[in-house]
C-alpha cells in the first residue's frame, strides 16, 4: 500500500528530478529563476526594484583563504598577484605576518 500510494503521488508531480536535473512530466529540463538576483553580462546582479528597470552589481565583502606555504609555487600569476598577506609560524610557536606588496613567478 505504502509503494502505490508513493507512487501515485510521485506521477502526480508537475516535475520530478532525473539524475541532477529537475524535469517536467515530458522529460524536459525545468527552468527556475531567482526571485531576489539575476545575471546580466556575465555580472550577478540584484533584481530592479518593482517600478524602475535599474539594477546594481552586488556588494560582497572581502574574499579569504588559506594554503601552506608549500602551495605558493602552484599558484599562477594572477592568484600571487592577490595574496595580501603571509602568516607564518614559527618553531617556537610565534607567528610572523609579512604584508605582501609584490610578486614575481618565474616560468619552469
Amino acid at each position: 500500500l505504502f509503494t502505490t500510494t508513493l507512487f501515485a503521488v510521485e506521477i502526480s508531480k508537475e516535475s520530478h528530478i532525473q539524475g541532477s536535473l529537475m524535469v517536467d512530466k515530458a522529460g524536459h529540463a525545468v527552468s527556475t529563476a531567482n526571485a531576489d538576483m539575476t545575471v546580466v553580462d556575465g555580472q550577478l546582479v540584484g533584481r530592479p526594484a518593482e517600478g524602475t528597470n535599474v539594477s546594481a552589481a552586488v556588494q560582497v565583502t572581502e574574499v579569504s583563504s588559506f594554503a601552506t606555504l608549500f602551495d605558493l609555487p602552484s599558484f599562477d600569476a594572477r592568484t600571487l598577484t592577490e595574496v595580501k598577506t603571509l602568516t607564518l609560524t614559527l618553531p617556537d610557536r610565534s607567528e610572523l605576518s609579512l604584508s605582501v606588496t609584490g610578486a614575481l613567478r618565474r616560468g619552469g
